[in-house]
């Protein structure tokens, strides 16, 4: 069965879409698109959600049993997911080689279409975030002594959480930061 792809266009969760309206799965180490008919629409959420639920599952086991074997079944279950997506799920689809891929496009370019009011605003919460966070973390867990030290799962899971969180909220910042900046300049 030939297999007709328009230009690709990111539609998000890892998807594409072209201007048949169809809905592909994209190798691109490869150059391949993988089309998702009606059928398999129903497991695709499993390639949307296939980093979000070995941490989920970390997080149950890890909370309910012991932070050890929840580490261990989360790496087993985003081996496990992955193995299944790309020897099972993938070989099923239809396929087509070489396909002219389009680059994701980057956070930045999505804020410069933004007006400045909201930028503003977003850069007050991304930097107010990271700040109420660690209030937070040293009002729940308490001294910096005891942050390095992980006495619970939960205190584990605080300290990781917040972190990331944070880092991620400063990165958000300095890039709207940045696109405030090169505004302008215009």
């Amino acid at each position: 069965m030939r297999i007709k792809v328009g230009n690709l266009k990111y539609d998000g969760n890892g998807l594409y879409k072209d201007e048949y309206n169809q809905i592909f799965i994209v190798d691109k180490r490869n150059k391949r698109v993988y089309l998702i008919d009606d059928n398999d629409r129903k497991l695709v959420i499993f390639h949307q959600i296939r980093y979000l639920l070995p941490l989920l599952v970390f997080l149950l086991v890890g909370y309910f049993v012991d932070w050890i074997a929840g580490v261990i079944l989360g790496i087993v279950v985003l081996i496990g997911l992955n193995i299944w997506l790309n020897r099972v799920y993938l070989k099923g689809l239809a396929c087509v080689d070489n396909v002219e891929i389009p680059k994701q496009s980057h956070i930045k370019e999505k804020y410069l279409n933004t007006n400045n009011g909201n930028l503003i605003v977003l850069l007050v919460i991304t930097i107010l975030f990271p700040i109420l966070l660690m209030i937070n973390l040293f009002q729940t867990v308490g001294s910096i002594d005891k942050i390095l030290v992980f006495e619970t799962f939960n205190d584990f899971a605080l300290i990781i959480g917040s972190i990331i969180a944070g880092v991620y909220s400063m990165y958000i910042a300095f890039t709207i930061l940045a696109v405030i900046i090169e505004k302008r300049k215009m």
